[in-house]
């Protein structure tokens, strides 16, 4: 009798804590998109893109503090390509630093400035001037932001250059 009774409490202790691990649909915790889209961003890798017909831009960057660093694409349909590295930085809604590329065969470096915006990153043109082998902006230049080749925030992948 003292076993049965053993095994019965043991057949009962089971039985419980299998039903405690069940749950219920409608009492299962739930995900939905705007809880995901309240998680703030902890990454350090930003990717970008600008697709249009058979034209691309990419800009894969890393960021530490201030300081971005990555990789660039211009890819565009029956013209020369370049790619190569950016470094620069970025502060406030501002990401400006140097493309250190190369196309049909030569290196240059090229200063860029992007507005960011939201998720976007828009480029911007002013005057420049060659400076050593630098095409650089010049002292307080007027930059304009055209919305032509915006480059869309997207998930990152491997680059290939």
């Amino acid at each position: 009798m003292k076993y049965l009774s053993i095994i019965g409490t043991l057949i009962m202790v089971t039985f419980c804590s299998c039903k405690d691990k069940q749950t219920d649909a409608s009492t299962a915790p739930r995900i939905n998109d705007s809880v995901l889209e309240e998680v703030p961003d902890t990454t350090n890798e930003f990717c970008y893109l600008y697709a249009k017909d058979k034209d691309t831009i990419s800009l894969n960057l890393t960021k530490e503090n201030q300081q971005v660093n990555g990789t660039m694409r211009y890819k565009f349909y029956q013209i020369d390509g370049s790619w190569g590295t950016f470094s620069g930085t970025m502060i406030g809604d501002t990401l400006r630093g140097i493309y250190d590329f190369e196309a049909e065969g030569t290196k240059s470096k090229r200063e860029l400035i992007f507005l960011i915006d939201g998720n976007q990153l828009i480029q911007g043109s002013g005057k420049t001037e060659l400076l050593g082998n630098t095409e650089k902006f010049t002292n307080n230049p007027l930059f304009t932001f055209e919305k032509s080749q915006t480059l869309e925030r997207v998930t990152c992948k491997p680059t290939v250059l």
